[in-house]
């Protein structure tokens, strides 16, 4: 009988289990049936019936797989904003793989997982994020390259392949490789491997060829092999989908590399084959018709490109007088071209309306250099170029050069060919033109572009255009520059517009084309909506306010008595209530409504209107209507501390945190879930003091912090909290090798009865050093005998004080250089900057047979000042002062111990930290202060109202021009400033239009460039400000118990004011429901800070300018001479020279060894460039002589 009954039972377990079996097997193939057609959403259902506690664990993991797949695959075919179930799935198929990524451990749903993920960011809707997309699928692609099952294994790789390849849902212009996806040429080859079909093989062959096309070729062996991939994928013919991209991407190789082959050399060499290139372009054209291919009318305009004539000159340069001419010339399918040069006048003869002398009129089409009226005009020089017409159509392309000099001037350059008749601008001059220009007026600056001199009494013209009933027109002003080469123009307001300037000086011209940008002075209002409490349930009472301003030039004025019509939305942007309220005195309005049980849950907002909805004036997000059920606990990350204060760990240390669950009614939350995820970002310590108003301070603070993003997760565990609530996690940290400090941020994630999910959030910074120190003197210049304040501040990583003691040392460093003549003694001090006033060119020019100038040293040198002693208080401060006794540019260093335990601290490195202030004068001229380039220094970043900003403006040498200006919306106040040594001291008044910031400028011409330098200065619109003060009668409350708030408002100087008050009392717990909407009232109206609107445009952007000098065999050169001036010789004899500056690798610091040799020429360059300037400007009082013919290549 008990065999019976045990024979029974089992049949019944097996009954079941086969039942279990039959029951996962017909849903798995419904479910996969379901997905094969695309339906994600009903697949995704289908997985969801099935009992995963029965399943085994091979078929647990494919289920959990499908779903976490089918969730993203169906969410993603509707378009939504709302990406939670994205998120999620995208956490489930990270979790997959993690769990399962052990060596022995990788099964098919590991690599089904990679795949989905590879799908998930490549081929979701607006998504195809490459860079994320192809570890996933090389991870599954390796798996299935492994695999017995080589039928399937086939399969999945090369359809794997082919969606990396062709996404579904591609944009109109999608190519393979659009979006940087090439895929690794060992997987296309593997595939063309493994393929067996025909097509596929094509495919793949089109797929190799434009993944080297992609990657430039690579060696000739691959360029040659590129062809040939073409040549296969084309055999199928028409019938692919892909014949016309393998034609148009074929004939673009063809037409743009070639064929490779052998010279004479024996060298390699790749060519464009443009008859095979035009094969190509025609095949496509006659087996499409137009509109069956996107490529037809490319293929079309190619070869109208290879066939037709074509015909073009370009002069990128502005040659200096003396130089010799070049200019490039390209040409096609031409046997000689006529090229002639014409003498123009810039500001005669630049003309954009249609009447040939109106200052003002209709715009004409085409461009300025065209309508120059050459015809009746003799050429200074005409002459024809003959070319040799090949019948492979081979462009012509070379550099001509001109073969005798141009007198200063303004020419244009016309080459003609049958119909085909172009231009360009071929200038001679030694002068250049900055323009700055905002939405009401132009500033324009004419300079010697070599010395930056102003040119006075030169005439300027200005071209500005405008629309008028949609009609473009422009308007020409003229103006004669002032003694500092100024010249301003009022423009037409309310206008966006284009600008052309020209400028003379007798035959000496120069040009520059700008814009300008004005945004207008509407009347524009600004309301500030808020409630009492920024997230509500249905049922209750929503009170809410706004308040009103309008702004007109920056100033606000209240709107009292003024109607405001107002409209509440709800999230769906259904209307909910609509009403008009008449604004008080202080121009503000308020009421309360009642929030039904039946409106939507989600965001309300509220829009304004002008009295008549005639203008909308101004929307806000009001308030958020939640279900909602307060949080019952929180949870907080705790790291450890240490005496008192946050920990800061070292490099190498274990990590130590604990997590802490509260009710908040108080006890411990035990046995609760925490999932915990460690992020690591690399890590740089930066402070800055407390600011009264820092949203003014957020991007210059943010330059100097850099973004990481969310960072590396190193750590992810779920771990439980113990009967006090607490929960402990552990972590290592890398020891210190790589130079790198690092943050972690320490996430923690619990779910409360309510479905709400609770996240907190620590940081833990771990270092190689044990604190941090920061001088900051309290302004950036001094003058002579002031006492010179600096604050010093000792801040650990966790940005808490420390005491500590160091040694302050202050310094007055000066420039020095120590240079080494031909017979082998030392230049240096006066002697040097004698010898570089009186020579045009330095370092000197040496014979051949003479030994070069060398440069021994250059540097900072170290005048000591003070040494002291000095150490931070508690709070991590301490104060520092000392009294300079001459202008100069003067360094304090601080340096101290970081050591604690003497034995186990002995070895770490000394904190070190510096700052430097300038001390001057307005008549100080050199403070032995170097930096390349110009320079602004502000005295500090924040002005108020009324006060004087103290600012120096450094140059690299002397006797220079600076254009200084004050601007942001608009050009405020310009100047001229003539740095006469390497420095200068100047004063800006701070006024009331400068509120809430500006931006100093300083533009200089230096030797045929401009260099600018911009710094922002903040004006807090102080007196705007108001502070509230409010003050409970006691600090605690019991539950119902009545309190009292006193609250006070006072101005900007500390002294009562009647205002209007608006008070919300809430749970604090809300907050973390929905934050605070409107923010800070005075960010709200006086935050926005004025971008720089103001352009700046020269001459230098439009053309370099450059000296070109021929180049003889007979002239005498030492060996630095070839060096430098050999690469620059062109086969015609000369050297171009460009604009440059002093080398940067020539300049070496205070601590760095002094170099046994250096470049001689770096200087002379620079120097024979300003002789060449000086002889131009004084041609122009003496008549002018043939120029000797220099022995260097010269540079601007």
């Amino acid at each position: 009988m008990k065999i019976i009954i045990s024979i029974t039972a089992f049949s019944i377990l097996l009954f079941n289990v086969i039942t279990q079996q039959s029951d996962y097997s017909q849903l798995r193939s419904e479910a996969e049936t379901q997905y094969s057609q695309g339906s994600y959403s009903r697949a995704n259902e289908i997985y969801a019936r099935i009992d995963k506690t029965k399943l085994s664990r091979a078929d647990l993991k494919w289920v959990e797989f499908r779903l976490a797949d089918t969730s993203w695959r169906a969410q993603s075919q509707t378009q939504t904003s709302d990406t939670t179930k994205l998120e999620q799935a995208q956490k489930q198929l990270e979790e997959l793989i993690r769990l399962n990524d052990g060596p022995d451990d990788r099964e098919v749903v590991w690599a089904e997982a990679h795949e989905s993920l590879g799908d998930y960011f490549w081929t979701r809707r607006n998504q195809m994020n490459w860079g994320a997309a192809w570890p996933h699928y090389q991870m599954s692609l390796d798996w299935w390259a492994g695999q017995r099952d080589v039928e399937r294994a086939r399969d999945r790789y090369l359809k794997i392949v082919f969606r990396a390849a062709n996404p579904p849902r591609p944009d109109e212009y999608y190519y393979y490789t659009y979006y940087g996806n090439y895929i690794p040429l060992n997987i296309l080859e593997n595939a063309l491997k493994i393929s067996v079909n025909d097509n596929h093989k094509a495919h793949l062959n089109f797929l190799i060829a434009m993944t080297m096309r992609y990657a430039g070729g690579g060696d000739w062996e691959a360029r040659q092999r590129v062809p040939d991939e073409f040549e296969d994928s084309l055999k199928p013919g028409k019938q692919t989908d892909w014949y016309d991209d393998a034609l148009i991407y074929y004939a673009e190789w063809m037409n743009s590399n070639g064929t490779i082959q052998q010279r004479a050399d024996g060298q390699w060499q790749q060519s464009p084959d443009y008859p095979k290139a035009l094969e190509l372009y025609r095949r496509l054209t006659r087996e499409f018709s137009k509109g069956e291919s996107r490529y037809y009318d490319q293929a079309i305009q190619q070869i109208k490109q290879i066939t037709e004539p074509s015909l073009g000159v370009g002069i990128g340069n502005i040659f200096l007088p003396d130089s010799e001419i070049q200019f490039g010339l390209n040409a096609r399918n031409m046997k000689q071209i006529d090229l002639a040069i014409y003498k123009i006048d810039l500001n005669r003869d630049v003309r954009f309306r249609a009447g040939v002398d109106a200052d003002e009129g209709e715009a004409e089409e085409g461009g300025w250099i065209q309508k120059v009226q050459l015809n009746g005009r003799q050429p200074v020089k005409a002459w024809r170029k003959e070319i040799s017409n090949s019948a492979d159509h081979r462009p012509y392309s070379q550099t001509e050069r001109i073969d005798s000099k141009l007198p200063t001037g303004a020419y244009i350059l016309e080459a003609r060919s049958g119909a085909l008749n172009v231009r360009d601008l071929l200038l001679v001059s030694d002068v250049s033109l900055v323009l700055k220009s905002s939405g009401k007026q132009a500033l324009a600056y004419f300079s010697h572009a070599i010395t930056g001199a102003p040119v006075a009494n030169a005439t300027i013209s200005l071209w500005e255009s405008y629309s008028v009933n949609n009609n473009a027109r422009w308007r020409r002003q003229r103006q004669t520059t002032n003694a500092d080469g100024l010249a301003h123009f009022a423009l037409r307001a309310n206008d966006s517009k284009s600008l052309f300037v020209t400028g003379a000086s007798v035959d000496r011209q120069a040009f520059a084309a700008g814009y300008s940008y004005d945004s207008g002075e509407s009347d524009a209002w600004r309301i500030y909506a808020f409630t009492d409490r920024p997230a509500y349930r249905p049922k209750e009472t929503m009170q809410w306010k706004f308040i009103a301003r309008r702004v007109a030039n920056g100033v606000y004025s209240t709107p009292s008595n003024q109607v405001v019509e107002y409209q509440i939305n709800d999230p769906r942007g259904t209307k909910l209530t609509e009403g008009k309220a008449t604004l008080n005195a202080f121009g503000s309005s308020w009421g309360s409504l009642e929030l039904g049980e039946q409106l939507p849950l989600g965001e309300y907002n509220i829009q304004f209107w002008d009295s008549g909805r005639l203008h909308n004036i101004g929307s806000a997000q009001l308030f958020r209507l939640e279900e909602y059920k307060l949080p019952e606990f929180k949870v907080e990350v705790k790291t450890p501390e240490q005496d008192g204060k946050k920990k800061a760990f070292r490099l190498g240390e274990n990590v130590e945190v604990n997590i802490q669950a509260d009710y908040y009614f108080g006890g411990p939350v035990t046995n609760a879930s925490v999932e915990v995820v460690v992020y690591q970002n690399p890590f740089y310590h930066y402070w800055h003091p407390r600011r009264d108003y820092p949203w003014y301070y957020d991007d210059l603070d943010q330059q100097r912090r850099g973004y990481y993003g969310s960072g590396q997760v190193i750590k992810r565990e779920t771990i439980k909290t113990d009967a006090t609530g607490k929960a402990l996690l552990t972590f290592e940290t890398p020891r210190q090798n790589y130079n790198q400090d690092y943050e972690y941020r320490i996430e923690a994630r619990v779910t409360d009865s309510s479905r709400r999910e609770i996240v907190s959030s620590d940081n833990v910074r771990v270092t190689r050093q044990r604190y941090y120190v920061y001088p900051r003197a309290a302004q950036n210049i001094y003058r002579p005998k002031d006492k010179v304040t600096v604050d010093i501040k000792a801040l650990d990583a966790n940005e808490q004080p420390v005491t500590t003691e160091g040694s302050v040392k202050v310094t007055r460093d000066y420039w020095w250089e120590i240079w080494v003549d031909p017979s082998g003694r030392e230049v240096k001090g006066e002697e040097l900057k004698a010898l570089r006033q009186k020579s045009a060119v330095f370092p000197p020019l040496v014979a051949r047979n003479q030994s070069p100038w060398k440069l021994k040293f250059r540097g900072y040198q170290h005048e000591d000042i003070v040494t002291q002693t000095v150490k931070t208080d508690s709070e991590g401060s301490a104060q520092f002062s000392f009294v300079a006794p001459r202008d100069g540019y003067y360094r304090v260093s601080w340096q101290s111990s970081q050591g604690v335990d003497p034995k186990r601290d002995r070895f770490l490195p000394l904190i070190q930290a510096e700052t430097t202030v300038f001390v001057a004068t307005n008549a100080t001229t050199d403070l032995g202060y170097r930096r390349e380039g110009l320079e602004i220094v502000v005295d500090k970043d924040t002005f108020k109202v009324g006060q004087t900003a103290p600012v120096m403006i450094n140059v690299p040498d002397d006797d220079r021009y600076v254009l200084f200006s004050v601007e942001a919306d608009d050009l405020y106040s310009y100047r001229l400033v003539h740095v006469t040594g390497n420095t200068k001291l100047i004063e800006v008044p701070i006024e009331e239009r400068h509120v809430p910031n500006i931006f100093l400028h300083a533009a200089m011409v230096r030797d045929g460039a401009l260099s600018v330098d911009s710094k922002q200065v903040i004006v807090p619109p102080t007196q705007q400000f108001l502070s509230v003060a409010v003050k409970a009668d006691r600090e605690q409350y019991q539950p119902r118990e009545e309190g009292t708030l006193a609250i006070t408002t006072t101005d900007a100087n500390g002294r009562p004011v009647a205002a209007e008050v608006a008070l919300g009392l809430i749970d604090q717990s809300v907050s973390y429901i929905q934050t605070d909407y409107a923010g800070d009232p005075r960010q709200f109206y006086y935050g926005t800070k004025r971008g720089l609107s103001v352009q700046t445009q020269s001459t230098f952007n439009q053309k370099s300018y450059t000296l070109l000098r021929e180049v003889g065999d007979d002239q005498g050169r030492n060996e630095e001479d070839e060096r430098a001036a050999g690469a620059g010789t062109t086969s015609y004899g000369y050297v171009a020279g460009r604009r440059g500056d002093m080398s940067a690798a020539t300049l070496q610091s205070a601590e760095a060894p002094p170099p046994s040799t250096v470049d001689a020429l770096s200087e002379s360059k620079i120097g024979n460039l300003k002789s060449v300037a000086k002889r131009s400007e004084r041609n122009m009082k003496e008549p002018p002589q043939e120029p000797a013919v220099d022995s260097v290549a010269t540079r601007c």
